[in-house]
């Protein structure tokens, strides 16, 4: 698992699961193909660097949440899964490598007067 993951971009997974021939590879690289490739990208940039605190962990999924409804895919994983039960969703980028770090960037920018506070 270290070595399949120690890259620093889903470009840098998807090569090492490709190079790599062994089961959990292939069924890791298949759960990643599936899955939403913004929400890989958007999950590893919140994970890598890891947050300073459980409260900068927090306000960076708040942010995630708040814009995912009208910014993501999450509509469209929606649709595959329990509206026209296709499983076949349609993301917005074609592959978990080819997200642009923008894309990332203005799902987890600050929400100015929306920020998520703590008392």
């Amino acid at each position: 698992i270290d070595a399949l993951f120690a890259g620093e971009t889903m470009a840098d997974f998807v090569a090492a699961l490709e190079a790599d021939s062994s089961d959990l590879a292939a069924r890791t690289l298949k759960a990643i193909r599936h899955n939403s490739p913004l929400s890989m990208a958007s999950t590893l940039a919140m994970l890598r660097p890891a947050p300073a605190s459980l409260a900068e962990a927090l306000k960076q999924e708040y942010r995630w949440t708040w814009r995912s409804m009208e910014r993501s895919d999450f509509i469209e994983g929606v649709r595959a899964l329990l509206i026209d039960k296709d499983r076949n969703p349609r993301w917005r980028h074609d592959a978990p490598d080819a997200v642009p770090d923008a894309d990332v960037a203005a799902m987890l920018e600050s929400l100015g007067e929306n920020e998520l506070t703590f008392p």
